[in-house]
């Protein structure tokens, strides 16, 4: 996952974690966390509780 991961920095993603959706700029990554910009501030996510995370498409997000 983390080489996946690393072909998505500096790219605008959204991101399920808990339930909820982030969408943000991928700015870091790690074993154990990862990092997004988003519209209003930085976001640091466990890996653990991310279900899915895929490069946003463009249209207007959700933050959370």
């Amino acid at each position: 996952m983390l080489d996946r991961l690393q072909q998505m920095l500096h790219k605008k993603v959204d991101v399920t974690y808990e339930g909820l959706r982030y969408r943000g700029v991928l700015v870091s990554t790690g074993e154990d966390d990862i990092s997004i910009q988003t519209e209003t501030n930085w976001v640091t996510l466990p890996m653990s509780g991310i279900s899915d995370i895929q490069e946003a498409n463009g249209g207007p997000g959700h933050f959370r």
